[in-house]
Protein backbone atom coordinates (compact mmCIF):
# COMPACT_ATOMS: atom_id res chain seq x y z
CA UNK A 1 0.00 0.00 0.00
CA UNK A 2 2.70 2.35 0.63
CA UNK A 3 4.41 2.04 -2.73
CA UNK A 4 1.64 1.98 -4.71
CA UNK A 5 0.25 5.13 -3.00
CA UNK A 6 3.41 6.85 -3.52
CA UNK A 7 3.35 6.00 -6.95
CA UNK A 8 -0.20 7.12 -7.41
CA UNK A 9 0.90 10.06 -6.27
CA UNK A 10 3.87 10.65 -7.74
CA UNK A 11 2.18 10.55 -11.42
CA UNK A 12 -0.63 12.35 -10.40
CA UNK A 13 1.61 15.34 -9.76
CA UNK A 14 4.12 15.12 -12.53
CA UNK A 15 0.67 15.43 -14.21
CA UNK A 16 -0.47 18.46 -13.12
CA UNK A 17 -3.25 17.00 -10.62
CA UNK A 18 -2.13 18.18 -7.58
CA UNK A 19 -5.07 18.39 -5.68
CA UNK A 20 -5.21 14.78 -5.81
CA UNK A 21 -1.93 13.90 -5.01
CA UNK A 22 -2.13 14.99 -1.22
CA UNK A 23 -3.66 11.77 0.14
CA UNK A 24 -1.85 9.21 -1.77
CA UNK A 25 1.12 11.13 -0.56
CA UNK A 26 0.25 11.63 2.81
CA UNK A 27 -0.48 7.82 2.97
CA UNK A 28 2.68 6.97 1.47
CA UNK A 29 4.41 9.06 4.02
CA UNK A 30 2.48 7.84 7.40
CA UNK A 31 3.10 4.39 6.17
CA UNK A 32 6.81 5.22 5.61
CA UNK A 33 7.34 6.98 9.14
CA UNK A 34 5.31 4.10 11.35
CA UNK A 35 7.57 1.67 9.47
CA UNK A 36 11.22 3.69 9.46
CA UNK A 37 10.88 6.41 11.36
CA UNK A 38 10.84 10.20 10.96
CA UNK A 39 14.98 10.37 10.28
CA UNK A 40 14.46 7.48 7.36
CA UNK A 41 15.37 9.03 3.65
CA UNK A 42 12.71 7.46 2.38
CA UNK A 43 10.14 9.00 5.14
CA UNK A 44 12.37 12.41 4.70
CA UNK A 45 11.43 12.28 0.46
CA UNK A 46 8.01 11.36 0.96
CA UNK A 47 7.39 13.95 3.49
CA UNK A 48 8.92 16.35 0.62
CA UNK A 49 7.17 15.13 -2.36
CA UNK A 50 3.55 15.66 -0.03
CA UNK A 51 4.55 18.77 1.16
CA UNK A 52 5.10 19.77 -2.80
CA UNK A 53 1.58 18.32 -3.51
CA UNK A 54 -0.17 20.31 -0.49
CA UNK A 55 2.01 23.57 -1.98
CA UNK A 56 0.77 23.06 -5.42
CA UNK A 57 -2.68 22.17 -4.09
CA UNK A 58 -3.08 25.26 -2.52
CA UNK A 59 -1.60 27.77 -5.45
CA UNK A 60 -4.25 25.96 -7.76
CA UNK A 61 -7.30 26.74 -5.72
CA UNK A 62 -6.20 30.88 -5.38
CA UNK A 63 -6.30 33.07 -8.59
CA UNK A 64 -4.14 36.19 -7.55
CA UNK A 65 -0.28 35.71 -7.48
CA UNK A 66 2.39 38.16 -5.30
CA UNK A 67 2.78 41.43 -7.01
CA UNK A 68 -1.30 41.45 -7.70
CA UNK A 69 -3.43 44.28 -7.19
CA UNK A 70 -6.58 43.32 -5.29
CA UNK A 71 -9.65 44.87 -3.63
CA UNK A 72 -11.08 43.31 -0.47
CA UNK A 73 -14.62 43.17 -1.45
CA UNK A 74 -16.10 41.42 1.46
CA UNK A 75 -15.21 40.99 5.26
CA UNK A 76 -13.87 43.06 7.89
CA UNK A 77 -11.15 45.34 5.27
CA UNK A 78 -13.81 46.00 2.98
CA UNK A 79 -12.82 48.65 0.35
CA UNK A 80 -9.27 48.26 1.04
CA UNK A 81 -6.84 48.17 -2.00
CA UNK A 82 -3.38 46.93 -2.45
CA UNK A 83 -1.20 44.34 -3.61
CA UNK A 84 -0.33 40.79 -2.73
CA UNK A 85 3.12 41.20 -0.66
CA UNK A 86 3.22 37.32 0.10
CA UNK A 87 0.64 33.64 0.00
CA UNK A 88 -0.01 32.12 3.00
CA UNK A 89 -0.81 28.85 1.50
CA UNK A 90 -1.77 27.08 4.43
CA UNK A 91 -4.14 29.56 5.52
CA UNK A 92 -7.63 30.16 4.97
CA UNK A 93 -7.20 34.14 4.49
CA UNK A 94 -4.02 33.04 2.10
CA UNK A 95 -3.45 37.04 0.93
CA UNK A 96 -1.14 38.92 2.64
CA UNK A 97 -1.80 42.48 1.28
CA UNK A 98 0.18 45.55 1.56
CA UNK A 99 -2.52 48.33 1.63
CA UNK A 100 -2.10 51.08 -1.16
CA UNK A 101 -2.63 53.91 0.95
CA UNK A 102 0.40 52.77 3.11
CA UNK A 103 -1.40 51.15 6.33
CA UNK A 104 -0.83 47.83 8.07
CA UNK A 105 -0.99 44.99 6.11
CA UNK A 106 -3.89 42.67 6.00
CA UNK A 107 -4.83 39.07 5.19
CA UNK A 108 -7.76 38.06 2.84
CA UNK A 109 -9.31 34.72 1.74
CA UNK A 110 -9.87 34.34 -2.48
CA UNK A 111 -13.63 34.63 -1.59
CA UNK A 112 -13.11 38.40 0.17
CA UNK A 113 -10.76 39.49 -2.94
CA UNK A 114 -11.44 40.89 -6.52
CA UNK A 115 -8.54 42.19 -8.96
CA UNK A 116 -8.50 45.88 -8.56
CA UNK A 117 -8.63 47.19 -12.05
CA UNK A 118 -7.57 50.87 -10.63
CA UNK A 119 -4.88 49.49 -9.21
CA UNK A 120 -3.63 48.13 -11.74
CA UNK A 121 -3.98 51.16 -14.07
CA UNK A 122 -1.88 53.15 -11.46
CA UNK A 123 1.26 50.74 -10.97
CA UNK A 124 1.00 50.36 -15.47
Amino acid sequence: MRVESFQQGATLLDAGKAIDAVEPLRKAYIFSDRMYGQQAEETIVKKALWDRAIHEAALAKLRFRVGDALRVKDGPHAGVSGSVERLLLRHVHAYLITPANGGEQIQASDAQVERDVAGEACTS
